[in-house]
Order: C-alpha cells, then sequence, then structure tokens
C-alpha cells in the first residue's frame, strides 16, 4: 500500500517525465549529428553507443538528484508531512517505499536509454548492431541499474537530514561539480562516486569513440573493489538513512 501511495504521488508530479526525458535524450542529440552530418560524428555504433553512454550519464544523474530528493522532501514541499508521519504505516514501510519507488524510476529511465539507443542507431546508421556491442548496451544498461539504485541510498541523506528540495539539490549537484576535477585530473575513479560506474563502461566497451577516452585509458580498475566501494557507500548510508528517517516529524 505504501509503495502504491508513493506511486500515485510521482504521477502527480513531473518527475516521470523527467526521466524518461533524461533516457532518451542523448541518443536522441547524437541522432541529430547523424542527420545533420556534423563533423563531429563519425557514423559506427562504436562511436554512437560510446558517445551516448558518456554523455547520458551527465543527465541522467541530474535527473537523478532531482527524483532522489523530491521523493524524500515532497511532503515538506506538498505540506503533507503531518499526513504521512501521523498515520499508522511505520517509518521503515515508508523508507522502503520510497526507495522501491526510486529503483523502478531507475530501470524506466536507464531501460528507455538502452531502448532508444537502439531504436535511433537502428534508423540512422548503415549497418546493424554486433551482437558483442548489443551485448554490451545490455550489461551496460544492468550495471547502470545496479550501480546507480546503490548509489541513491547515498543521494538520499541529504533530503531525509534537510528536508529541503533546493538546498540538498545544490549539495549533491556540488559534490558532482567540485570532485570531478580530483575525478579527471588525478585518475582517481572513486573520488566522484557519481561517475565511477562510468568508468566501468568504458572499460568494458573501448576507450576509442569516447570524448575523454584520454582519460579512461589512462585509468586501471577493479571491478571487485568498486563494486564493494559501492556497496560499503550504499550499506552506511542506509543504516544513517533509516536512523534519521526514522526521527523525522511532520514539522518542517
Amino acid at each position: 500500500m505504501a509503495v502504491v501511495t508513493e506511486f500515485i504521488k510521482l504521477k502527480r508530479s513531473p518527475l516521470l517525465w523527467l526521466m524518461l526525458f533524461a533516457g532518451i535524450l542523448t541518443p536522441l542529440l547524437k541522432g541529430l549529428q547523424l542527420i545533420t552530418g556534423s563533423e563531429l560524428a563519425t557514423g559506427t555504433w562504436a562511436w554512437f553507443v560510446a558517445e551516448s553512454q558518456e554523455l547520458f550519464v551527465l543527465f541522467t544523474i541530474t535527473a537523478l538528484i532531482v527524483v532522489s530528493v523530491m521523493i524524500f522532501s515532497m511532503e515538506y514541499q506538498y505540506s503533507t508531512a503531518s499526513y504521512i508521519f501521523t498515520s499508522s504505516i511505520s517509518r521503515l514501510r515508508i523508507y522502503i517505499a520510497k526507495m522501491t519507488a526510486l529503483l523502478l524510476m531507475i530501470c524506466l529511465m536507464f531501460s528507455t536509454a538502452f531502448v532508444a539507443q537502439i531504436l535511433f542507431g537502428s534508423l540512422l546508421l548503415p549497418e546493424r548492431i554486433s551482437k558483442s556491442l548489443l551485448n554490451h548496451l545490455f550489461l551496460s544498461t544492468l550495471w547502470f541499474i545496479f550501480s546507480y539504485f546503490l548509489l541513491s541510498f547515498f543521494m538520499v541523506i541529504i533530503p531525509i537530514l534537510t528536508r529541503q528540495f533546493t538546498v540538498s539539490a545544490g549539495v549533491l549537484l556540488s559534490i558532482l561539480v567540485l570532485t570531478f576535477p580530483i575525478h579527471y585530473w588525478m585518475y582517481i575513479p572513486y573520488a566522484n562516486p557519481f561517475l565511477t560506474p562510468t568508468v566501468v563502461t568504458a572499460k568494458m566497451l573501448n576507450t576509442d569513440g569516447y570524448l575523454f577516452g584520454s582519460y579512461y585509458s589512462g585509468i586501471s580498475i577493479n571491478l571487485a573493489g568498486i563494486i564493494l566501494y559501492l556497496v560499503l557507500l550504499s550499506s552506511v548510508s542506509l543504516t544513517i538513512g533509516i536512523i534519521r528517517f526514522k526521527k523525522m516529524d511532520a514539522i518542517s
């Protein structure tokens, strides 16, 4: 029942359309490059998938930050906190319902991107996508869903603490921007957790088609280490999030 309630609230907000738009935007832009004959477009599937995924992550991170923050602050934005926090539903169930709704939104966004890349690429590129590249696209989609769901536990801590949409979104976007130089120039894939999953997909595919190809080719990764890093980060975030969420009240 709590999950259904969360989805009813999401249907009344523009968040659902934001996730769909974030999923389709980059493949659409890459398709427009092909249609207009841009000199930046090489017209190959490797280029199309690589640049789509690289730029796509920046749009999806922003969308995911907005959605994560909104899901955990909407009661205060819409003045419904007094209802939800005085109902018979436990705080833990509400937290689980919100994270379940967030997981389904993440699945929707990355699945939309997967379909959009295949659709636009098939319509505009001269050759068919290879089985190996299609397999990479499928596996990277699963990886993005897995890794960004883990990271969402970290993202929701800020709105749980501040209860403010603008402040929370500003803090998370600041972390994304301020840690990027360390992530990029110092070759530390763990410095910016929002971009860590992209390193994995770049190494899975090939670094040649990426805008930051020199960065990806110069960095080595340990997949088990990255998974452990994400799991530990999400576990600590989950513990803090539940503890703090149980202490939230109806006062903004």
